[in-house]
């Protein structure tokens, strides 16, 4: 049995080792990248076992195409790993997957899907806290808007891009973004600062030769457009240009012609307009080339001539211009149909969602509100039992106060009489609805127990606020206990309040704490804390008669310990 078990082992491992393989190659691409392409080029698929697996593959392999400057528009592999890494929750490998997606798209011509993956890899890169591929991001998003005639976009991500480098420390890329950033300020005609930027780059130690001659070629543009007119200066930077090797473009040898029509040296410049005719790649070669004649010609005096090819030059722009918008409709249009059906379908997920969660909804309401009812009925039953247990106390305090004064115990009794027999005959009535018939449903007796209660409630409230009542109640305890509540009076005066008298003439006349709460509104635990100052107060007071008082409104004498 052991031999078997051991002839698996490898196969039960090798799906591991080749997970750990694919980490390796990884960090190869970095420092080797020609290696690891052609590692993954000639890797043996048959062993990626898992979807990980195959879909780290192939965002690896189209990581090293790019490392190695190798263009691809086919979108096979990068959405491979789209279509896994989006759900995953390696948001590393998931940004590096609409990156390099969205450089596909970008080759492929697809401007809107390019911009749509990239600025989702963007977002993911900031929470990464990924300088490095934030700068990456946002210099392609820069191209893009760029290609698109979008330059204060374009401007905006190339900053952003710059910032990225700059405190990632990586002065290569830096210098890329401050090149492009210095070429979208001339685009939208901000050249004295463009100025800036490219001799910044021509200061730089670290550009190389194509850099510099990219910058001069832009300074000698530059210098040919106001505010920074110089044509001799756009003449000596076409001069380095041609010193350090560039190529005698379409774009250089317009730039030259422009730059000899402005010196008036006419044979030079039609010299060089012949050779940007030759090299005609593109519209914007041509553009270039005709307003380089235009400009020729106006020199010259054959206006008409100039004119005419001023009109094809705008011909040009105008047609470059509709047919970048065609292009960037008809992606929209693709996108906005995508989205509307993925929006339907969703829209009907979260419908159904809402009726199961509607159904469950009125369900647990049921329970909830049978629960309720429960629960409120046992409150009730409290509440009144209270009430009663304070109607009680008044009851019998009323008539120890004035138990040797018919006259006092008649008014007195008048006053609360009223009230207290109105929230008795209501416990009546609570009571007979709990034992009222079944067929009533429970809702109804619910809402006349709830009826019942409030009226009680009403009924305390107005005893609470009636003032003749409690004041009438204070004469009573104050006649019956050796005027103690004059006594304090003349001891305090305004220093304690009505409420705190109050509170004293039902403590000497024994009401308890959760009465005295009923009839004043406080809670509980603050007549309480009352209860326990007044003590203190009398006693800082001095006074000969603290014993009397203390005793009176605590029912016993004063400790020893207080004396």
């Amino acid at each position: 049995m052991k031999k078997p078990l051991l002839f698996l082992l490898p196969l039960l491992l090798f799906p591991f080792t080749t997970g750990k393989q694919l980490t390796e190659t990884e960090s190869l691409i970095q420092s080797n990248p020609d290696s690891a392409r052609v590692l993954l080029q000639d890797w043996d698929r048959s062993t990626l076992v898992f979807p990980r697996q195959k879909a780290l593959h192939a965002l690896l392999y189209s990581m090293a195409l790019d490392k190695c400057y190798i263009d691809v528009a086919d979108d096979s592999l990068t959405s491979m790993a789209l279509k896994y890494f989006k759900t995953s929750r390696d948001k590393n490998h998931r940004m590096k997957a609409y990156y390099y997606d969205g450089l596909v798209q970008k080759n492929s011509g697809n401007v809107i899907g390019a911009i749509l993956h990239l600025e989702k890899a963007l977002s993911l890169s900031k929470e990464e806290r990924n300088l490095h591929y934030e700068g990456l991001i946002t210099k392609n998003l820069c191209m893009l808007h760029y290609e698109e005639w979008d330059y204060y976009e374009s401007r905006r991500y190339a900053e952003e891009s710059f910032a990225a480098f700059n405190r990632a420390g990586e002065q290569a890329y830096e210098l890329y973004s401050l090149f492009a950033l210095a070429t979208c300020l001339q685009n939208i005609a901000h050249y004295r600062e463009s100025d800036s930027l490219f001799r910044l780059v021509l200061e730089r130690p670290d550009a190389g030769p194509a850099l510099h001659a990219d910058a001069y070629l832009s300074l000698a543009g530059m210098k040919l457009s106001p505010p920074l007119y110089d044509p001799r200066a756009s003449l000596d930077a076409m001069r380095q240009y041609q010193h350090i090797g560039g190529a005698m473009s379409n774009d250089a040898a317009t730039t030259l012609a422009r730059a000899f029509v402005s010196l008036e040296q006419m044979d030079s410049a039609k010299y060089y307009l012949d050779i940007a005719k030759e090299e005609q790649l593109s519209a914007v070669d041509s553009a270039r080339y005709y307003y380089g004649l235009y400009k020729y010609l106006a020199a010259r005096k054959d206006l008409e001539s100039a004119d005419e090819y001023l009109r094809l030059c705008y011909e040009i722009e105008d047609s470059l211009t509709t047919e970048r918008l065609k292009r960037s409709i008809m992606h929209a249009q693709k996108e906005w149909y995508k989205r509307d059906s993925e929006h339907l379908q969703d829209l009907a997920r979260k419908r159904l969602i809402i009726l199961v969660l509607l159904g469950s909804l009125i369900v647990f309401s049921g329970l909830v509100a049978f629960s309720y009812f429960r629960r409120k009925r046992k409150e009730f039953g409290q509440e009144l039992e209270r009430f009663q247990l304070v109607e009680g106390e008044l009851k019998e305090q009323i008539t120890q106060l004035t138990e040797n004064d018919d006259e006092q115990k008649a008014r007195i009794v008048s006053l609360i009489v009223g009230r207290i027999s109105v929230i008795t005959m209501l416990g009546r009535q609570y009571s007979a609805l709990q034992d009222s018939p079944a067929e009533e449903s429970g809702f109804d007796r619910f809402e006349r127990q709830k009826r019942v209660v409030q009226r009680c409630k009403q009924e305390i409230e107005a005893l609470r606020g009636d003032k003749t009542f409690l004041i009438g109640f204070e004469e009573a305890v104050d006649n019956s206990y050796d005027h103690v509540l004059t006594r304090l009076r003349a001891l305090f005066g305004p220093r304690m309040t009505e409420q705190d008298y109050q509170i004293i003439a039902m403590l000497v006349a024994g009401t308890s704490v959760k009465g005295i709460s009923l009839v004043t509104g406080l809670e509980p635990g603050t007549i309480s804390t009352r209860k326990t100052r007044y003590k203190e107060r009398i006693l800082k007071t001095r006074t000969p008669d603290a014993g009397f008082f203390i005793e009176k409104i605590y029912r016993k004498p004063l400790s020893p310990s207080f004396s």
